[in-house]
């Protein structure tokens, strides 16, 4: 692809053209009531700071941006970031940022795309999947973030900002009603309860009445999901320089999820397949509950020369599910599993930060996780197919993991006079696992597997980055990062396959350039980047269990775009590209997925020469991308907003093997919004994935037959709000 490596190098570049368009005096952009760009504040160097400051690729947006886009939950996320793809299967949150993932489900898997809410880091699954109800703001940093934000981020990491309390009485709600008689309702208030205290309250709710399928086994609704948000913050200003902030949350879902067969595969023993793809045969019904509430306390102090955060937060996430994973009804084919994952966890960061606007700014911290997940619960591995193999009660499975981490680190920027900034970071981090696997086979009164063991791991990550300012408006940097992923444990039997998982590490080398053109009007920033990636943790499931294996290695490098534009004062315009090449260097080991065909069906597992060698990573597309126009005008007594967002994916392979494949797919989603000027009442009409396109939001293969979970089809609806 040499056109394709002449625009990665040149990205940097591709900005000169308008910069000297600028310096020429050219007109800008018809914009002639002036209305200029508002800058975006991020955290990405854990300090807030526009976003064009930062030398880091930055998606972001504010809370009514992903409102105009139909984007009501970090699911969706994926329509508004290019190179992001959100998978979801059976309540875990599994994001990839440009190929880097993993599709590793269960207690103690955490993801290398780390994601944050004010500052907490989450780190369970079954709790990634959350609504963004009464937020402030959502930030994807792209690449590794290995100092600041260094434990499992290789990937990168996905910050929620929530709202904070404000004196000044006010607040929002908000009542909806969709297809698929789906209710929704927001609620949100705020204010002042003495001089230097201010409380707020957030609460959201939604529950979809129809499911997106049928279970044709019973004639009930499957692909259905209810949920409840709870958030409350108090904030406390003892004095000028000190502010305390307390957040209290609470999440719950009920679901009924379904795996189907994948297009195209034959389930094990060949059973009954339904024709219409959302629906399925499925016995027993499936169901998932999930709960997640937490508390975190804040503390900022202001010394003068310097400032102290502090961080706390307690976690406790509950996950109960069913699901079969062949979803088949006929006598003697039923394969289903189910348990419950209990997940606990705490942390607590110190942050100590310069605040000076001295040539050298930095900011240096402590950092220690504890958390414990799936202990005495025990998940049940079993169906009607377990008496062909002489266990009619199936498999019981009882994990129990720990996790200790602590970490040192710090940051520092230096700026040379000159428009010349040299950053320099490193993290130190210390983790120990431990994990007491058991399996047992109930109808022998025997445990198959008791395995108990423990590994100290210990990594030093970095950050190098250099940036120069071109011009007031024009950055160019570039950067060399370290990312990190802990090792960890298989569940699965040590005489079969490794017990002890190794890290992963990934170094990311990018350049880029952040412009802002036309006095503000315009914003457009560029970045290339390459990865070298080793010991990938990559994911296999023979007999029906997940696996965990080190992959090779992978290089990854691609050309990444964003642009903001205000074209008119009414006309408000934001794209985003990203363009990818992903290969496997070397993947000996690679599992390679055979599918079985009549009369047995199933999917069979074996390794071949060369492995994976040459393949495309999963969940990476070769070309991603979105735009979204929003117009807002202001009448005599009304103002309207009307959005159209649409997003493209190229596709993307499913494994390493690279057989299961979901093809491109465009989606569009939109609204109109009418309102009061002093917006005290509004009425939007709304709708997503408006060309009802049927796509997977997470696809694999597995013993039993090849599945796949799919995205939600069209939804529309109109909802009532006011502002007071």
């Amino acid at each position: 692809m040499p056109a394709f490596r002449i625009a990665l190098l040149s990205g940097a570049a591709m900005a000169a053209p308008a910069a000297l368009a600028q310096q020429a005096g050219s007109p800008p952009a018809a914009n002639t009531a002036g209305k200029t760009l508002s800058d975006i504040v991020v955290t990405a160097q854990r300090r807030d700071q526009n976003m064009q400051d930062v030398p880091i690729t930055i998606s972001a947006f504010s809370n009514a941006e992903l409102d105009r886009s139909g984007i009501d939950n970090i699911a969706d996320l994926g329509t508004v970031v290019p190179g992001l793809v959100f998978s979801n299967i059976v309540g875990y949150s599994q994001p990839y940022i440009r190929g880097v993932g993993t599709n590793a489900t269960g207690p103690g898997f955490e993801n290398p795309v780390a994601t944050y809410v004010d500052g907490v880091y989450y780190a369970a699954q079954a709790g990634g999947l959350m609504s963004l109800d009464n937020i402030a703001s959502v930030e994807v940093d792209k690449g590794p973030q290995g100092t600041l934000f260094g434990r499992n981020a290789t990937g990168g990491a996905i910050q929620i900002r929530t709202l904070d309390p404000k004196y000044k009485f006010g607040g929002k709600a908000s009542l909806g009603y969709g297809n698929y008689d789906t209710l929704t309702a927001q609620y949100y208030v705020t204010g002042g309860l003495a001089s230097n205290v201010a409380a707020n309250l957030a609460a959201g709710y939604s529950h979809q009445g129809d499911g997106y399928g049928t279970n044709l086994a019973n004639g009930k609704d499957v692909d259905r999901t209810e949920n409840l948000a709870l958030r409350g913050k108090l904030l406390w200003e003892p004095g000028a320089d000190t502010r305390v902030l307390v957040a209290v949350d609470y999440e719950k879902t009920n679901g009924i999820p379904t795996l189907a067969p994948a297009p195209g595969t034959i389930p094990q023993f060949a059973p009954a397949v339904a024709s219409n793809p959302r629906d399925v045969y499925g016995d027993p019904q499936p169901y998932l509950h999930a709960y997640q509430w937490g508390v975190a306390a804040t503390v900022d102090h202001d010394f003068g020369a310097m400032s102290l955060k502090s961080i706390s937060a307690f976690r406790k996430t509950g996950y109960d599910s069913l699901f079969d994973s062949t979803l088949t009804a006929d006598p003697g084919t039923t394969f289903f599993i189910t348990g419950k994952e209990p997940h606990r966890q705490f942390s607590q960061e110190l942050q100590l930060a310069s605040n000076e606007s001295a040539p050298l700014t930095w900011v240096t911290g402590a950092y220690f996780f504890w958390e414990r997940a799936g202990y005495l619960n025990p998940t049940t591995i079993g169906g009607e197919s377990f008496a062909l193999y002489g266990l009619p009660s199936g498999i019981l499975q009882s994990p129990d993991r720990r996790t200790l981490s602590g970490a040192l680190f710090g940051q520092g920027t230096y700026e040379t006079g000159s428009g010349l900034s040299l950053t320099a970071g490193l993290r130190y981090s210390i983790e120990q696992r431990k994990i007491h696997f058991v399996e047992t086979l109930p109808d022998f009164g025997i445990d198959d597997v008791d395995v108990q063991d423990k590994k100290t791991f210990r990594n030093l990550s970095w950050r190098l980055a250099v940036s120069q300012q071109l011009t007031p408006d024009m950055m160019a940097y570039a950067s060399y990062n370290r990312g990190y992923k802990s090792g960890t444990f298989n569940n699965a039997d040590p005489s079969l396959y490794p017990l002890v998982i190794k890290p992963e590490r990934l170094d990311a080398f990018e350049l880029g350039s952040k412009n802002v053109f036309f006095d503000n009007l315009l914003r457009i920033n560029l970045s290339g980047f390459l990865y070298k990636y080793t010991n990938m943790q990559t994911t296999t499931y023979p007999n029906g269990s997940l696996v965990i294996i080190n992959g090779g290695k992978a290089t990854l490098y691609g050309l990444d775009a964003d642009m903001e534009w205000a074209v008119t004062s009414s006309f408000h315009l934001t794209a985003g590209m990203e363009a990818l090449h992903s290969r496997y260097d070397d993947f000996p080991d690679a599992p390679i997925s055979i599918p079985v065909g009549l009369p047995d069906g199933g999917t069979a597992y074996t390794t071949q020469p060369g492995g994976a060698k040459g393949n495309r990573l999963a969940k990476a597309p070769n070309f991603s991308a979105y735009a979204a126009l929003t117009y807002a005008h202001e009448f005599e007594t009304l103002k309207t907003e009307a959005n159209v967002t649409y997003s493209y994916n190229d596709g993307w392979y499913a494994e390493a093997d690279n057989r299961l494949r979901q093809g491109s797919y465009s989606l569009v989603n939109a609204s109109v919004k009418l309102s009061t000027i002093d917006g005290g009442l509004s009425l939007e009409f709304w709708g997503k994935n408006l060309l009802n396109k049927t796509y997977a939001a997470t696809l694999a293969s597995q013993t039993n037959g090849d599945y796949i979970q799919y995205a939600p089809p069209r939804t529309y609806g109109v909802t009532l709000g006011t502002e007071f």
